[in-house]
């Protein structure tokens, strides 16, 4: 976020210097769009939890063979009951290890979004074992990573 008006030019001619070996700023733009989140079409995220089903692949096939999957969420005192089917894109099971499973979730972000522990709770896991991390974004635009 820049707190100053500069021109493209001059932001890409400061951060070039100064950025890890391997990475190399090809261009940069001003974004008139005030909501970046608005322009996300998917986040990819790794989630790690305790419990769930024996066959956790089964589980996560259900998930992605569903039409529909209703969650409640509980916003400004009230449950709403919210579609989140539309959200799944792709599960693949990464790790199972002494009980402890790890997923990679591919999770569309223009839909109403799943959170993690929302996603191991709809698998039947231990959502307060649940730790997740973002792997990367894709734009809307011209779905590059971020």
């Amino acid at each position: 976020m820049l707190y100053a008006d500069q021109s493209p030019e001059d932001v890409l001619a400061k951060l070039a210097p100064v950025m890890p070996e391997g990475i190399e700023l090809k261009s940069c733009f001003r974004d008139e769009e005030s909501n970046m989140y608005s322009r996300l079409a998917n986040l990819s995220m790794e989630i790690e939890f305790t419990g769930g089903p024996k066959d956790l692949a089964g589980a996560c096939k259900e998930l992605l063979d569903s039409e529909s999957l209703r969650i409640e969420r509980i916003k400004k005192g009230k449950t709403r009951e919210i579609e989140v089917r539309p959200a799944l894109i792709h599960l693949e099971i990464l790790e199972i290890v002494n009980g402890s499973k790890k997923l990679r979730a591919d999770l569309a972000l223009q839909s109403a979004a799943i959170k993690a522990a929302e996603l191991v709770e709809l698998l039947g896991g231990d959502v307060e074992s649940c730790r997740a991390k973002r792997l990367g974004f894709r734009m809307i635009e011209d779905f590059t990573k971020v």
